[in-house]
């Protein structure tokens, strides 16, 4: 990646760390749904249960969740996750994304919550709520 590469990459994670961040640095929860994500804990609850998830799922539904509503391209999703260059036609980041829909989405074959947008990328819809941990 050339200096605007790494400059833009660097914006997106900067934007992904911050959220979630009360005034006094202490880390919230995400409440959406019946969904709880723990940025302490690295959890995921959804109906009150945990449900296990990848350092990388984790990640990805971080960056989402923390930046509700907002397009995210695959390659700025990937190199935010990942830490690699976008090579293209790689799978990878459609399989996290469709394990995480399995995880949170009422009708994973319909997302409500994760949803594509054709020719971009994906965002994460709807309200989250922060609550101080």
């Amino acid at each position: 990646a050339g200096v605007a590469g790494v400059a833009g990459l660097a914006g997106v994670a900067g934007l992904a760390g911050v959220a979630g961040l009360a005034a006094d640095g202490a880390l919230k929860r995400a409440v959406f749904d019946d969904c709880v994500l723990d940025l302490e804990s690295y959890q995921l609850s959804v109906g009150g249960q945990e449900v296990p998830m990848t350092s990388k799922e984790f990640s990805l539904l971080r960056m989402l969740v923390t930046n509700a509503n907002r397009v995210f391209t695959k390659k700025q999703l990937f190199e935010a996750v990942w830490e690699e260059e976008w090579v293209g036609g790689d799978n990878t980041l459609m399989v996290h994304i469709h394990r995480l829909r399995q995880k949170i989405e009422q009708d994973p074959s319909a997302p409500k919550r994760i949803v594509t947008i054709r020719g971009i990328g994906y965002k994460f819809v709807g309200e989250v709520d922060w609550v101080a941990v």
